[in-house]
């Protein structure tokens, strides 16, 4: 295994690849079923669309270069990113890339909105900063419009 290429995860969020890969990602992808119960008492289960799926990770942002860190990019440019992608209410990508060497494992790649973000300094990680994330996978809706003043020929 030492003379293996790279191996790991990338994380983008918004294109901006975070410095070191979250020590693990939770996904949480949910049923949206309802129960209910028959005139004959007969309990029955109604299926309908899944919950949106949840999306949470602690990110190390560091402020001085690790030698197995991506390449170092200012802490604030990592604030200010989240800040925005909340306060414009922006719809972005968040890419999870696996690799095993050469070999790419599976991705993941999803529309998302940055629900809540937490930012932790704690003497014991140094100047680094500690940031939870909380994306939520985010669905286009709308409403359809038909034309229906098509002219229609009559017949009597």
């Amino acid at each position: 295994m030492a003379n293996q290429k790279y191996q790991g995860y990338e994380v983008y969020i918004d294109g901006l690849l975070l410095p070191f890969a979250p020590p693990s990602i939770e996904m949480s992808i949910g049923a949206n079923n309802e129960t209910a119960t028959l005139l004959n008492n007969a309990e029955i289960n109604i299926l309908k669309n899944p919950k949106l799926t949840e999306i949470s990770f602690e990110a190390r942002i560091p402020q001085e270069q690790y030698p197995f860190a991506h390449k170092l990019v200012p802490a604030k440019t990592y604030l200010d990113k989240f800040e925005s992608l909340i306060v414009n209410k922006r719809v972005f990508k968040l890419v999870v890339v696996r690799t095993l060497g050469s070999k790419k494992l599976f991705g993941t790649s999803m529309d998302v909105t940055l629900e809540n973000y937490d930012i932790t300094e704690d003497a014991e990680e140094g100047f680094d900063l500690l940031v939870k994330l909380e994306f939520k996978k985010y669905v286009p809706f709308g409403t359809n419009f038909k034309n229906y003043n098509k002219k229609r020929k009559r017949t009597i």
